[in-house]
């Protein structure tokens, strides 16, 4: 027992401590005895990972074994994770006697998986700015476009003497432009923000419809974007990742057709039985599969076996990370999905991912915006928060309501 890697520690009936192995002292910091004869949830007071003391307690008296994790602290006071097996000794009669646990240390491998799961965050945020970057372009071409529709029709209309039918068209010109810019810096936003992982019942067609808005005013008109979605259930995942790993393949294709092209995206069901056949590990009864496919150059064989790999890129120096096929394989099956890629040179590249449907789907719900109807506007008074003068002004006062001006910095 005293050579043993991993510490052993016996108790009796009453919970206190009978055997405390080197294991133990080095581990935990005490000397045997200082511990001998003290019970031993008083001594280290463990914390059980997913479960109650009554309940694990009651499993060990039920099967005489139990094996989990648990978090006990240490002489110095730090705290040490632990891999548990506590077993129920019986005397020669065959009655309980008490207890042994043995217990080894994982708290640098618990470090480790924390330490990975906050870079593969903070990689998965870095690829998709990345993906928005290749955007800026084709959006500062739109905003400039939309900058000239709304100064030029503002100063037709500064020239006076236009007719009100023309100048009603202008407005509505100038609005449409409005519209357009703001609903562009929403889908930046939308794809910039970086959020927490979280789970909810997630609608692939409607990631689908937001990014084709996207890709619309920001890919080049030589691309044909075509969309192909079927009746789909919703899935439990999270709708940022799901939504960076459709924004990924997308861009991806776009940069696969420097010439122009067509980029196709598809949605539609599969059963399990028919997944398996090509996936043998796939084990849910129903699955979203989804398809980007374009023609462009198409890909090797050699690139398709690295296409996967963190850092491979077929792009030029600087212009990608390669991480980006990487993050989405990892997304992928964190949500117990799966990803495939065919593609020959020349032929183009479809990728198809498959995700499960969850036994619940049809129960579950996509939170909706709320919208609120009109105000009757009139001898309200109205608080509007804006450190912009001009917009303060066109947003106030426009239907009867009182207004109370104050200064910039000044405080309420």
């Amino acid at each position: 027992m005293q050579n043993v890697f991993d510490a052993v520690i016996a108790s009796d009936t009453d919970g206190r401590i009978q055997a405390w192995n080197n294991a133990a002292e080095r581990i935990y910091g005490w000397k045997a005895e200082e511990v001998l004869g003290q019970k031993f949830h008083d001594i280290m007071q463990p914390e059980y990972l997913n479960q109650s003391r009554e309940e694990v307690f009651v499993k060990i008296d039920r099967d005489g074994i139990w094996s989990g994790e648990m978090m006990q602290y240490c002489k110095d006071g730090k705290t040490v994770d632990v891999r548990s097996t506590i077993s129920v000794l019986k005397d020669s009669a065959g009655n309980f006697s008490g207890r042994v646990s043995v217990n080894h240390d994982i708290t640098e491998r618990k470090r480790a998986e924390e330490t990975k799961k906050i870079l593969e965050a903070q990689l998965q945020h870095a690829q998709k700015l990345e993906s928005l970057g290749t955007l800026v372009g084709g959006i500062a071409h739109d905003f400039n476009n939309i900058l000239a529709i709304i100064i030029g029709h503002t100063s037709l209309i500064e020239m006076g003497d236009m007719q009100m039918e023309r100048m009603t068209a202008s407005l509505q010109a100038i609005q449409k432009a409005g519209q357009r810019a703001s609903a562009l810096v929403k889908q930046l936003l939308t794809f910039a923000r970086k959020d927490e992982p979280n789970l909810q019942a997630v609608s692939i067609n409607q990631i689908i419809e937001e990014l084709m808005k996207l890709f619309a005013e920001t890919f080049p008109k030589t691309i044909e974007i075509n969309k192909q979605t079927g009746k789909v259930p919703f899935v439990l995942g999270d709708a940022g990742q799901l939504q960076q790993v459709l924004l990924n393949l997308c861009v991806n294709a776009r940069d696969a057709m420097p010439n122009g092209g067509s980029l196709t995206i598809q949605t539609d069901t599969m059963m399990g039985d028919v997944v398996r056949l090509l996936l043998p590990p796939a084990s849910a009864s129903e699955y979203i599969r989804i398809k980007v496919s374009d023609t462009g150059m198409g890909m090797s064989e050699l690139t398709i076996k690295r296409i996967f790999d963190p850092f491979f890129t077929t792009k030029d120096f600087g212009k990608g990370t390669g991480l980006g096929l990487s993050i989405i394989y990892g997304i992928v099956t964190n949500h117990n999905g799966f990803i495939l890629v065919d593609s020959a040179e020349g032929k183009g590249t479809t990728f198809t991912v498959y995700l499960p449907v969850p036994q619940e789907a049809e129960s579950l719900e996509i939170s909706t915006d709320q919208t609120n109807g009109d105000i009757a506007g009139g001898n309200e008074t109205i608080l509007i928060v804006e450190d912009e003068n001009m917009v303060w002004k066109l947003f106030t006062g426009s239907s009867g309501e009182k207004r109370i001006p104050r200064d910039n910095g000044g405080r309420w």
